[in-house]
């Protein structure tokens, strides 16, 4: 009786609050972004992500009546539709404005259209919540592991300013306890989902490690450049050369 409660109120609980943690981590880098209005490094496809995935897990509530899953998924997409709209407006190019065009009204369309289709077009309801689930576990891993997008640079510059380290310390705690409640309540769907956020936050703590203990090392600058400072160096020798003679002959 104790271990069910943990695992279908308490789990689920400190996970809402978690998950509302996940969601809050970036405001300040946000925040700091609209007053100077640059967005610098700021990766803006997690926020577009984030509020995707919260709407179909909301929906996904509703069909598949889990309470739990409303509160912190009305907060999520609420705050990824206002990280959204800060980096739509700091975008000057415009190929960069063409694609979150597209981004923006593929995330407001789809959740709609596609649960208007299995609303009407499937009479069962565990049926319903099964397509929506395993939609919801495509969606939601595609966000949790969204921040991994930048990687690739990230380690071969050994900078890891494009990435945030609070988002991916609280997604960590956030996915264990909602991958335990979907374990208790055996609803695979919410524990396969934050098994892999579990793991993709795993990754991205290490790759914040990697770069804080192993930073990239200073390069040698190009041949061209050592080229042109030996020949100032020779200029100036040469230079220094006559100075020397002129005195002697004075």
């Amino acid at each position: 009786m104790g271990g069910e409660v943990i695992g279908t109120i308490v789990a689920p609980a400190i996970g809402s609050v978690l998950a509302v943690l996940v969601f809050l981590s970036p405001w300040r880098a946000v925040a700091e972004a609209r007053e100077s209005g640059d967005l610098k490094s700021i990766n803006g496809f997690p926020f577009l992500m984030m509020g995707f995935q919260a709407a179909m897990w909301l929906i996904y509530g509703f069909f598949a009546d889990l309470i739990a899953l409303l509160p912190c998924n009305v907060i999520g997409y609420t705050l990824g539709a206002y990280y959204v709209l800060v980096c739509y407006s700091l975008t000057t190019d415009e190929t960069t404005r063409k694609y979150w065009n597209i981004g923006i009204s593929f995330v407001l369309a789809f959740p709609s259209i596609f649960a208007g289709i299995l609303y009407f077009g499937v009479e069962d309801a565990s049926t319903r919540a099964w397509y929506f689930g395993l939609t919801c576990n495509i969606i939601g891993i595609g966000f949790l592991f969204s921040p991994l997008s930048v990687i690739v640079n990230v380690l071969r510059t050994r900078d890891a300013s494009s990435m945030s380290f609070p988002l991916s310390v609280t997604l960590l705690l956030c996915t264990s306890f909602w991958a335990i409640f979907g374990l208790a309540s055996s609803d695979w769907f919410i524990a396969v989902v934050n098994t892999a956020g579990f793991f993709s936050s795993i990754c991205q703590i290490g790759t914040f490690l990697f770069c804080r203990f192993f930073p990239k090392t200073a390069i040698e600058p190009p041949v061209e450049e050592m080229g042109d400072m030996k020949s100032v160096i020779d200029i100036m020798g040469v230079a220094r050369g006559q100075q020397l003679f002129q005195s002697f002959k004075s």
